[in-house]
């Protein structure tokens, strides 16, 4: 195999990879969504500027305070936790409970917490792109899995954008039926 045809075979698993992760995030998003509208009957259209929010607090937690972010989780859980608590007993609570406001005010107030959300962010941090440059984020761990008389050979390697390569391989031990 040519190395052009390597490295455009290499590029198309990295665009895989990075395409099944943005999905995995899209995908909490939404059950996010649903989880809130079907539990609490609130359509919050906030949802992703509040998954903001902790994102910049885990940002912020590093930058400031060399907290590793996985770690920060620690930190960051409790305090979106008190902000969606407050935004509940604070906003939300008031607007569902009064008799002549419709329903579909929730939705006003929900893309309004939103727009104030991102452009505080804006103004706050302006729209430089941010990272969390961690020691771990180009290691590479290896992993073999031995299951009868196969061998699955595992290496996870993380790269500074955050994608996340996967790589098997199966020794060609013979299996046989007897």
């Amino acid at each position: 195999m040519s190395p052009q045809v390597a490295g455009q075979l290499e590029l198309l698993g990295q665009v895989l990879i990075s395409g099944i992760l943005l999905g995995g995030l899209y995908s909490l998003i939404g059950l996010g969504m649903s989880l809130i509208m079907g539990v609490m009957k609130i359509i919050n259209l906030a949802h992703g500027e509040l998954m903001m929010v902790a994102m910049y607090i885990t940002f912020w937690a590093f930058t400031l305070a060399k907290i590793d972010p996985y770690v920060s989780l620690l930190i960051v859980f409790p305090l979106m936790f008190l902000l969606g608590v407050s935004v509940q007993k604070f906003l939300l609570t008031p607007v569902m409970e009064a008799d002549t406001v419709l329903p579909q005010n929730q939705v006003l107030l929900t893309v309004g917490l939103g727009l104030v959300l991102s452009n505080l962010a804006l103004l706050l941090f302006t729209a430089n792109y941010r990272s969390v440059p961690v020691s771990y984020a180009s290691k590479t761990i290896y992993w073999d899995l031995k299951l009868g008389g196969q061998t699955i050979s595992l290496s996870f390697t993380g790269v500074e954008n955050s994608s996340l390569q996967t790589s098997f391989v199966v020794d060609d031990t013979a299996v046989t039926t007897g």
